[in-house]
């Protein structure tokens, strides 16, 4: 591949999560989390699947494009699914370990590339690397069925009898006998859409440029390093195999920084472990 072409192949996913994230996130609103959830890994699996089997490099870079489109808004998609089914009181800890595990799979996928990628078992290793990827969405569908949808969204679009279901789901599951029962009175269905103009009102405009400043910049460390580090190391005269190594001890951080995290995650207040 050229180091022309390079920078297409790369841009390509992230402008499908853009997309993805603007497009389908707003489908969880209308079809629910847990549905919005795995069409996520449906069409992030198929086309990584397919991206193994490409015959030229368009075809991966269209693979790509559509895989970052359905992986997309899934970040933003678990953040609000987790918050809207764990208790207030240990909500922090829990999600940090969460993250914790999911950030795990970053050093593992970069040792796994070094393992991988050199290799030609019938076809090239980094093919192998696609369709492990891919396959992994199966067991999230094979374990869906002890997922329960968000009883928030279906109080929110007037499914009652099903969110005091998952309540009482909930409650045995805790060890209580307890009987989840709600009042009419101040009971909402379908509340109020409210435009994205409000995001610029005078209250709010400070903190809509703090956050979109703050997840470009996140963005770029988070993935750029990750993204970057092997091309920059091969430039530099360093081979594939070498780049794909440091990369991934590199990766390491990533969990032992998350799991520094839970200690202390209760103790300080989040926008204070957010600035640290």
């Amino acid at each position: 591949m050229s180091s022309s072409v390079q920078p297409l192949l790369l841009g390509s996913a992230f402008l499908g999560m853009f997309l993805g994230a603007l497009g389908i996130n707003t489908l969880s609103d209308r079809i629910g989390r847990k549905k919005a959830f795995f069409l996520n890994l449906l069409v992030y699996s198929v086309f990584t699947f397919f991206g193994a089997f490409s015959p030229n490099i368009a075809f991966l870079i269209v693979c790509h494009f559509l895989a970052g489109v359905g992986i997309g808004s899934q970040p933003a998609l678990c953040d609000v699914y987790l918050t809207e089914i764990l208790p207030a009181k240990n909500r922090g800890r829990i999600i940090g370990w969460a993250y914790t595990i999911q950030v795990c799979a970053v050093p593992l996928e970069g040792f796994l590339a070094r393992w991988i990628v050199p290799t030609h078992l019938g076809m090239a290793g980094w093919r192998w690397l696609f369709i492990i990827g891919a396959l992994g969405a199966l067991a999230a569908w094979v374990m869906q069925k002890n997922l329960p949808e968000s009883p928030r969204w279906l109080e929110a679009v007037g499914r009652r009898t099903e969110a005091e279901k998952v309540f009482k789901y909930f409650a045995e599951k805790a060890g209580t006998l307890a009987t989840v029962i709600r009042e009419d009175d101040g009971w909402t269905v379908n509340p109020e859409k409210l435009p994205i103009s409000t995001l610029f009102r005078k209250e709010l405009v400070g903190r809509t440029l703090m956050l979109w400043t703050f997840h470009i910049l996140q963005t770029i460390g988070y993935y750029g390093f990750g993204t970057l580090v092997p091309i920059v190391l091969a430039v530099k005269g360093y081979t594939m195999v070498h780049s794909l190594e440091y990369a991934a001890i590199s990766y390491i951080g990533y969990p032992i920084g998350s799991l520094l995290s839970l200690p202390i995650i209760e103790r300080v207040q989040r926008k204070w472990m957010i600035v640290a």
